[in-house]
């Protein structure tokens, strides 16, 4: 017998799997709840967004109306009832009206006196996990942006090239990670979430989930169980650290970061005066560092505006960049980015997650969510969601949804067919 194999199986045997799936189902709520039963193996219970929510229990799903979709969330089942489950789930998401905007999420843990958690050596893991295998099976994810690849190891920040890379990565077990296939954030709750299935085909999946499923349940136990470093991923984390010390150098100062980024045009109040930039530059290298490293921008106008101390980027055409936060966007076009705390004036959004911005000038935005952004007059969304306590929607809106936000009526221009939950009104 293979003793590899064994071990695999016993592995396995002793996670735990939870299912969470969202998806724009043909059934009425009442229809609905009773297929849910017969699926789960589970009784159900109805909870609505618009109040406190209900979670799932050992014996008990819930089921969320969340305007025109629902979410449902199970609890953890043993291993081999999950099995059970998953192939019926599956069957239930073929039915969906359109894959849009769904998803199937695993939750992955282990039997409390089998595996800890909160061991996990995430380094160990990222190193280990095959995400291309899980890519390839599913639905590359990465292509378009909607995640980052969890195996392209990046340092945080400038500071943190200077320090292990796996420092950082141990920080994954404590941060909400909407950008990565992987949360590790649920640690504290007793599993990680696996999320690359969204918008898939669900049609001949199980076999391929299950592949990835068992994958990623023998690494997290792998990587949960010894803490200590095989010789060759010793010399990866060696690597990664050299790389990114030298990197670091780069921001030294101004005239070896020139050398390095010839496609960055920078400026100092639209002056390209080499002294003045020599002067503001040890105050903006951070910054600097979050665009062309972890975004990948190697070509763009940037102005450091002195009066507001903030810089402002232009003429960019950018995808797959997830860290763009607290600088000016102008007249630019973002694909599949996610974009925090930026003043953005007359630029073109696609499929991208806009969270605390505030929108200006004329711009089409479509496949996007928007949380807690003011979006100004001449804003054009289509198909996009909007959300947000904080938010105000004063643009122009066909398609999509409204939840928990403000329309400014004086304002805004909202078409019928925008789905709204829980949606206040000013003038």
């Amino acid at each position: 017998m293979n003793k590899d194999l064994f071990q695999n199986d016993h592995i396995t045997g002793n996670s735990q799997i939870g299912f969470e799936f969202r998806g724009l189902f043909k059934d009425d709520e009442n229809v609905l709840l009773t297929k849910l039963g017969d699926v789960l193996n589970r009784d159900v219970t109805f909870s609505n967004i618009k109040y406190k929510l209900l979670e799932p229990t050992e014996h008990q799903a819930v089921l969320i109306q969340d305007g025109k979709y629902c979410i449902i969330k199970t609890p953890q089942y043993t291993y081999y009832e999950a099995l059970f489950i998953l192939p019926k789930i599956l069957e239930l998401l073929k039915s969906l009206k359109d894959n849009k905007n769904s998803y199937l999420y695993l939750r992955v843990g282990f039997n409390k006196d089998f595996c800890d958690l909160d061991q996990l050596n995430v380094m160990k893991f990222a190193l280990e996990f095959n995400e291309d295998f899980v890519l390839k099976h599913l639905t590359d994810l990465t292509l378009d942006g909607s995640f980052e690849k969890l195996t392209d190891i990046k340092p945080l920040n400038l500071d943190s090239c200077v320090d292990t890379i796996k420092k950082r990565m141990d920080g994954l077990k404590y941060e909400d990670n909407e950008i990565y296939g992987i949360d590790f954030s649920t640690i504290k709750l007793g599993y990680v979430v696996f999320k690359y299935a969204e918008e898939i085909d669900y049609r001949n999946k199980w076999e391929d989930i299950l592949k990835c499923l068992s994958h990623t349940v023998i690494t997290l136990y792998n990587s949960s169980v010894s803490y200590d470093f095989s010789d060759d991923e010793k010399k990866k984390i060696e690597e990664l650290d050299e790389k990114y010390k030298e990197l670091s150098k780069t921001f030294g100062c101004y005239e070896l970061f020139k050398d390095k980024y010839k496609g960055i045009k920078l400026t100092k109040d639209l002056n390209t005066d080499s002294m003045d930039i020599d002067l503001i530059f040890p105050s903006i290298k951070e910054k600097l560092f979050d665009i062309v490293v972890k975004n990948g921008i190697k070509e763009a106008e940037i102005n450091y505006d002195s009066d507001i101390s903030r810089l402002q980027l232009k003429n960019i055409e950018v995808k797959k960049c997830y860290h763009i936060s607290g600088v000016d966007i102008v007249d630019s076009e973002l694909t599949n980015c996610t974009i925090k705390d930026c003043d953005i004036y007359d630029t073109k959004i696609e499929k991208s997650s806009v969270v605390k911005c505030n929108l200006f000038g004329y711009a089409n935005c479509k496949d996007s969510k928007f949380t807690d952004c003011f979006v100004s007059r001449n804003i054009k969304l289509k198909d996009c969601r909007v959300t947000g306590a904080l938010g105000k929607m004063g643009g122009i809106m066909n398609g999509g949804s409204l939840k928990d936000t403000t329309i400014i009526t004086s304002m805004a221009d909202i078409a019928d067919d925008v789905d709204k939950t829980n949606v206040n009104e000013i003038q």
